[in-house]
């Protein structure tokens, strides 16, 4: 039996253009590969229309298209793009049997332009935190969005706040069946077997992102935070592993300094992935209130080596584990409710350290092959092929 040809479109891709985009999707690709026959789109948007181009590389194609900031005229930009890789269809001879856009608002919906072209099954994924903002804040696209949303084959969601936070405001209105949607989250890595972890203090912390989100991945409150546990004593702190521009090593080290944290809070700079792995298991929780989130490979990371986790609600690792949280779900914006997480994952560290290590069977769902399994049985289904 011939393996089918799908079509990725995908604005997080590494590419020639930008080599260093997250590989979630990569490996999806790659998982895919013994299943079916990939091209891939990788779509980089550029502000100046004479830096347009396309370079090719087996079946990648990285393409550099025009389209202003923030998303202006964004319909009139994307049926523009539809028709460029419509050509590149046409030129290049691919017949795919489904597209799979990797964003809603963007890849998918230029999969529903191809798809009434060529008579194409699509499917719609989501990736999170982009989807949510730009849906939010086009409100005159809505109509658009349900007819991209009606039409789509299926619908992937990457975690359960995000396809909470779609069901209601455009599968519903859309009218999209409920068995065309469907949670499958990105591939961290081969497997998730925790390990025993045992740290040197439960009240010390890490974090791991890069210095120059340091607002998005919530530092500040997490920084103060620790201040407001070190006033009622103990010997409370903070790592923060990761690179980083001078700017924000700049502003991190004022804010350190400014609540009297020197030394308790410290900037440990970039680290290999063996070198986060060595450390992780010393810790009593990965920290990471950050919102928005869209998935956070960070946490699966952190949970493999046995060590809890502390996530903001409707974001990152919300949802996933409704009956037993190995770590701790926060308001991203509420202080008191991260300084009480740190306290109960302190307090709570070796029954948090026991229940990880009894849900093996729970982090299966996150395994390159369960993954890839779950894409296979839909990309194959009735409905699809």
């Amino acid at each position: 039996m011939t393996a089918p040809s799908i079509l990725h479109i995908c604005g997080d891709y590494p590419d020639v253009f930008q080599s260093t985009k997250t590989p979630v999707i990569a490996r999806l690709v790659d998982g895919l590969s013994a299943h079916a026959n990939n091209f891939v789109f990788s779509i980089n948007r550029v502000n100046n229309p004479l830096k347009e181009q396309i370079k090719r590389e087996n079946n990648l194609w990285s393409i550099q298209y025009f389209a202003p900031p923030l998303g202006f005229m964004q319909s009139f930009f994307l049926d523009r793009l539809a028709r460029l890789l419509a050509r590149l269809l046409e030129e290049n001879e691919i017949h795919p049997v489904i597209l799979i856009g990797h964003k809603f608002t963007i890849e998918s919906y230029v999969c529903w332009r191809l798809s009434q072209r060529f008579k194409i099954q699509y499917v719609a994924a989501f990736m999170g935190n982009t989807d949510c903002k730009v849906f939010l804040a086009k409100p005159h696209y809505r109509r658009k969005f349900h007819e991209v949303a009606r039409y789509a084959s299926a619908i992937v969601f990457p975690t359960p706040w995000c396809e909470q936070f779609f069901s209601h405001r455009l599968l519903q209105p859309a009218g999209v069946p409920r068995n065309r949607w469907h949670v499958i989250p990105f591939i961290s890595g081969e497997s998730l077997l925790p390990i025993e972890s045992h740290p040197s203090s439960t009240q010390r912390f890490v974090t791991i992102c890069r210095l120059d989100l340091w607002r998005l991945k919530n530092l500040h409150r997490l920084i103060e935070a620790i201040a407001v546990l070190r006033k009622s004593g103990g010997d409370w702190s903070l790592d923060i592993v990761g690179p980083g521009s001078s700017a924000a090593e700049k502003i991190l080290k004022n804010l350190i300094l400014s609540y009297g944290l020197n030394g308790y809070v410290r900037l440990l700079g970039e680290k290999s992935r063996d070198q986060i792995d060595t450390l992780l298991p010393y810790y009593c929780a990965m920290v990471m209130p950050s919102y928005p989130e869209s998935f956070g490979l960070v946490y699966l990371e952190a949970l493999a080596k046995g060590v809890p986790i502390m996530s903001a609600k409707n974001a990152g690792m919300d949802g996933f584990f409704p009956q037993s949280f190995p770590g701790v779900i926060v308001k991203h914006d509420r202080l008191g409710e991260i300084v009480q997480g740190l306290i109960t994952l302190s307090e709570q560290s070796n029954r948090f350290r026991s229940n990880i290590l009894a849900m093996t069977s729970k982090f299966r769902q996150f395994d390159r092959k369960t993954i890839v399994s779950r894409y296979v049985d839909l990309l194959t289904s009735k409905e699809l092929i």
